[in-house]
């Protein structure tokens, strides 16, 4: 199990499509990006990908502390900041009590032990919402984009979070909770996944 190695991605994404002149991939140079900085861990191939769907499928949410470590260790070799807050992906409420436990929560409650920050569930996932798990890629992408709200109470103004979820496929919710999250005035947005599908 390697950590996936940026040097050949693009600094913002980690997409593949990167172009050493520009400094970004094609998408980061033609829009502004929500994220300071968006990464992942590892490949979603292997035994990475099998923990995590040991931990989302096969009721191991004790795999959450190895994958939380994993994580932090390639912030900290991206050399980012400490978050002031850590917020983990809101899972369908049909997902949650079938499962009984949010993966992404569990995770981002271990790296905010690890890095001493706080944790908060400050995004809500909007009824009909769904599980996104089998869809195609195509499908991904029209996610609603008042999928995710953030709490009516929620401090994010002039924070520095770090969005937490389990795998990055097309980076719809990312985006979907970095859009939400941004009502709330933070001061940026870095996120960061165990596992990349590429």
């Amino acid at each position: 199990m390697e950590l996936i190695d940026p040097s050949m991605l693009c600094p913002r994404c980690f997409s593949k499509k990167y172009h050493t002149q520009s400094g970004y991939c094609q998408d980061c140079s033609k829009r502004p990006c929500l994220f300071t900085r968006c990464g992942s861990a590892y490949e979603y191939l292997g035994p990475p990908g099998t923990v995590i769907k040991k931990m989302k499928y096969h009721d191991m949410p004790y795999l959450a502390k190895g994958v939380a470590a994993t994580m932090v260790g390639q912030i900290c070799r991206l050399n980012w900041p400490v978050p002031d807050l850590i917020v983990p992906v809101p899972l369908t409420l049909s997902r949650k009590m079938k499962r009984g436990y949010n993966q992404s929560h569990l995770i981002a409650k271990e790296m905010a032990n690890m890095f001493s920050c706080p944790l908060s569930n400050v995004l809500i996932r909007n009824r009909g919402g769904y599980s996104q798990a089998l869809l195609r890629r195509d499908q991904r992408n029209r996610m609603p984009s008042n999928t995710f709200k953030i709490k009516r109470d929620a401090d994010l103004n002039e924070k520095r979070i770090l969005l937490v979820d389990d795998v990055y496929t097309t980076g719809s919710t990312l985006r979907r909770c970095a859009e939400a999250l941004c009502n709330g005035y933070p001061r940026e947005i870095y996120a960061m996944t165990c596992c990349r599908a590429f």
